[in-house]
């Protein structure tokens, strides 16, 4: 199936990194971000007009999207949202012509959308302070692996990392949020000069901030992969 590109020659990033180049980028690494996006409901990062123009983020598919692009209603506090779905090359490179810089995707999967299939730690430092937030990642991550769980370390392409770690779908999002709280409360009492779960910025100082509030029903995670709206368009890397 052919996508129809429009614009191509827009510029989306400085350096003159155009449209075109965003859909190649994500033609060309389709196999490896489609196993992370398959099957998970989107939330979409847009710049229509470039990084440096006004963004919107989108959950609610458009009506002119064409009816072979998978959707998923969800009824969420009395309102219903029209999700996208991306299971293919052909929507990747749709919804990156609708100029989607980001993917943020749901940490469940469409057939049990209450049931997550994973968990995941987000570590925002305050400041830059690369060397305290890795080596606050892999103390975090020899804590995790001793209870048993396997852990992904990933760059966000933006200043923080994420540790994302499989579970089976056998917990809901409440329950699974309580225990990265539970987790995350007892790391930071081992440094608490450094690492904080504490939500309000004017509190929490130059100190790491361990958010766990992404396992929550609704909440997304950046897409592996996916490509930052930042001035060189860094990536989402995995980094093992």
């Amino acid at each position: 199936m052919d996508v129809k590109i429009s614009n191509p020659d827009k510029i989306l990033f400085p350096f003159g990194i155009k449209k075109i180049d965003l859909i190649k980028y994500y033609e060309n690494i389709s196999g490896l971000i489609l196993p992370h996006l398959k099957n998970r409901l989107l939330m979409l990062e847009r710049y229509p007009n470039g990084i440096k123009e006004n963004k919107f983020y989108q959950k609610n598919i458009p009506g002119y999207v064409p009816k072979w692009i998978p959707r998923k209603k969800v009824k969420s506090e009395k309102v219903i949202t029209n999700y996208v779905i991306c299971n293919n090359k052909e929507t990747l490179i749709y919804l990156a012509n609708l100029a989607t810089i980001s993917f943020h995707i749901w940490l469940s999967r469409e057939d049990k959308l209450r049931t997550p299939d994973k968990l995941t730690f987000d570590l925002d430092p305050s400041i830059k302070r690369k060397n305290l937030l890795n080596e606050t990642a892999e103390g975090f991550r020899f804590i995790l692996e001793k209870i048993g769980l396997n852990v992904f370390l990933m760059a966000t392409g933006s200043r923080g990392l994420h540790l994302v770690i499989p579970i089976k779908r056998e917990m809901d999002f409440k329950e699974v949020r309580e225990f990265a709280g539970e987790i995350a409360d007892f790391v930071c009492s081992k440094d608490p000069e450094n690492l904080t779960t504490e939500q309000r910025k004017e509190k929490r100082g130059n100190r790491i901030f361990i958010d766990t509030y992404r396992n929550g029903f609704t909440q997304t995670a950046i897409c592996p992969y996916s490509a930052r709206a930042i001035d060189k368009a860094p990536i989402a890397a995995p980094i093992e």
